[in-house]
């Protein structure tokens, strides 16, 4: 009898959930734990967490069931632990043997709170235009070289000297200096893939100390943008390529990647990534990603060490 329920025991699928919840919905720790239930056979509080550098806590649970969750299942309990105010990352029990070791991030409305190119078009006189083929873009209702080109052309002849006041008008991603000073603490590497501007990005790095950054370059002559790009794109495609190349270079499996983005260009390098995280993103971002952060800050991935 007791040979029969270890075997079932080990049959069954285990899981590691983690509930991110803010100051707003801590209090309704017994509501969350009862959507849990509608899911796993079996649900172990394992402690209540709180990363020095977070401004969000989280509870750990063990749980069980009798077969493995189903990508449709895993966004029914995202959406239900959603609609409730927190978070949740929903792990295999086994993945917590070979904990995160690089962070990739997008860059606009990821780990800053804009789309530069916006605000570039802003100054340009092009503003409206150039949020439409944004927005077209992270939808995935356009092609993201064929609207970046489209986008650029539209900044002809905006002087450089804009981007100094550009910076300084652009807020860091909530959370993200308190992700950054946790994921140095924890020996992690970290980079920047991103179809934004080096312009930013550069800065970004000097100031957090990410070890890598990829950006789109703007084209200037004579101190003013000529509407082209100076290097090849980088599009969703190549964002997936470069978090390969990055973690080889740094001999992490991909198995130990978190990538982190919010438009549907990055849907291929979350998708390479062994957890891929859709950050505050568009639908068909929600819809597509295993992990989310859509009410916690950046500061929330710490939960994933």
């Amino acid at each position: 009898m007791v040979t029969a329920q270890l075997i079932g025991l080990a049959l069954m699928a285990q899981y590691f959930v983690t509930v991110i919840t803010t100051s707003a919905t801590y209090s309704r720790g017994e509501e969350l734990e009862w959507v849990l239930s509608g899911y796993f056979n079996e649900i172990r509080p394992q402690q209540e967490l709180r990363e020095p550098h977070a401004s969000c806590s989280a509870t750990s649970f063990n749980t069980s069931c009798d077969r493995e969750l189903s990508d449709g299942e895993r966004r029914e309990l995202n959406d239900a632990i959603e609609q409730r105010g927190a978070d949740v990352f929903i792990r295999p029990l086994e993945a917590l043997q070979h904990q995160p070791k690089l962070f990739v991030f997008d860059m606009d409305s990821t780990i800053i709170q804009a789309e530069v190119i916006d605000r570039l078009a802003a100054h340009a006189g092009a503003g409206a235009e150039v949020s439409a083929i944004t927005e077209s873009a992270m939808r995935g209702e356009i092609d993201f070289r064929t609207s970046l080109r489209k986008r650029v052309a539209l900044l002809e002849g905006l002087r450089e000297e804009v981007f100094a006041e550009l910076e300084q008008g652009i807020e860091l991603g909530i959370g993200l200096e308190a992700l950054m000073q946790g994921l140095a603490e924890h020996g992690c590497r970290t980079a920047v893939i991103s179809g934004g501007f080096g312009v930013i990005g550069r800065r970004l790095q000097q100031r957090l100390g990410f070890d890598y950054v990829f950006t789109n370059e703007l084209e200037v002559t004579a101190g003013a943008l000529t509407g082209q790009l100076s290097a090849e794109i980088i599009d969703g495609q190549r964002k997936a390529e470069l978090l390969n190349e990055v973690a080889g270079r740094e001999g992490i499996p991909t198995s130990q990647v978190v990538a982190v983005g919010d438009g549907a260009n990055d849907l291929l390098m979350l998708a390479q990534a062994g957890i891929g995280v859709a950050y505050h993103a568009k639908p068909i971002v929600r819809a597509a990603a295993k992990y989310r952060l859509t009410h916690a800050g950046l500061d929330g991935l710490l939960y994933l060490l």
